[in-house]
């Protein structure tokens, strides 16, 4: 027997059903088997759920998911952004204008909204640079200039803006982003605490082994982390120039090698390593992957022993290791590459 949730009787009609527990501790709430009832006709009003009926404890109220990201300004300052779909203009926050933007004057326009009409609001407008994402193209919005709500987002981006960049909102699977369809552009929603939270962290250094494009900086940067040092490990030539259009501040290792790092690199602290070792000994696509027997799978073991040392550096050390879901006949003897 589960023990169940005692509930007042809070309809105050004769029918026990009403005021029945939601669900039993311990069991997973389960859906109707038949249609819903009709209205209470004695009492003349629909049944509801008891816990939901009673006065709620503002306490006890789950936070709402006012949602933001990341975007980028006059040399590449971060501001927060959210999509506000109740207001027509954009605004931004005074503190965070650049007085070198272009200023627009703006007359008779008023904030009218939940708390009434609010009188001079605005103290003008600025024709705001913004890249939505890092590394995307710069668009140039005219903002009216007044306060954000505090601790949200300090750009609110209005109807008229979301309309000329061609706005979807898409959620899925609680993943919730926006798509620019004007820009070919994706982006990626959090709840506002965390991007803010993300943003008031001190940089980060990070070493990224077989590291490619270093197409993780994009990913790093629209999350709201900064950067103070990214050491990039990497083989070849176009790509390590790739790396440097991204994030010109990168340094490339000498050696551009993985198997021949040296003190440098494990004698240095980092919060973060990154290593995306080559695909194909281990990769389903390809039939005669032989996982660790084949050299290639080398620079996948040299980050790994890299990472042990750079643990005795800083024990907190965060890594990823990117890699794909081994072939099947891997999985099996003599291979059995995750028994390694």
């Amino acid at each position: 027997m589960f023990p169940t949730v005692d509930t007042p009787n809070h309809d105050g009609d004769t029918n026990p059903n009403h005021d029945a527990p939601l669900f039993r501790v311990g069991q997973t709430s389960q859906e109707p088997t038949a249609l819903p009832a009709s209205p209470d006709h004695a009492s003349g009003h629909a049944v509801v759920a008891p816990m939901l009926s009673a006065p709620p404890d503002p306490a006890t109220l789950p936070r709402g998911r006012v949602q933001a990201y990341v975007a980028f300004t006059t040399d590449d300052k971060r501001i927060t952004v959210g999509v506000d779909t109740w207001c027509e203009v954009s605004v931004i926050d005074p503190s965070v204008v650049d007085p070198a933007w272009r200023r627009v004057p703006i007359t008779d326009l008023h904030v009218f909204g939940i708390g009434g009409l609010v009188p001079d609001h605005f103290v003008g407008a600025a024709e705001v640079p913004l890249r939505h994402r890092w590394m995307a193209p710069v668009r140039y919005h005219t903002m009216a200039i007044g306060p954000t709500p505090p601790d949200t987002a300090k750009c609110l981006l209005g109807k008229w803006d979301q309309n000329d960049l061609g706005m979807v909102y898409v959620s899925s699977m609680g993943c919730d982003r926006v798509l620019y369809t004007s820009l070919q552009l994706v982006v990626e929603l959090d709840d506002v605490d965390a991007v803010n939270e993300r943003l008031s962290r001190p940089p980060y250094s990070v070493a990224a082994l077989c590291s490619g494009c270093n197409l993780a900086v994009c990913a790093f940067l629209d999350l709201g982390y900064s950067i103070r040092r990214w050491l990039s490990v990497e083989s070849t030539q176009m790509c390590r120039d790739v790396s440097t259009r991204i994030l010109p501040t990168i340094e490339h290792y000498p050696s551009n090698d993985v198997l021949n790092i040296g003190a440098a690199i494990t004698s240095s602290k980092f919060d973060v390593s990154i290593n995306s070792p080559p695909c194909q000994p281990f990769s389903g696509c390809n039939p005669d992957a032989k996982g660790w027997a084949d050299p290639r799978s080398m620079p996948m073991r040299q980050g790994a022993a890299v990472n042990d040392k750079l643990k005795l550096v800083n024990p907190l050390l965060q890594t990823f290791e990117e890699q794909v879901r081994p072939a099947q006949h891997l999985l099996k003897p003599p291979h059995d590459v995750l028994a390694d």
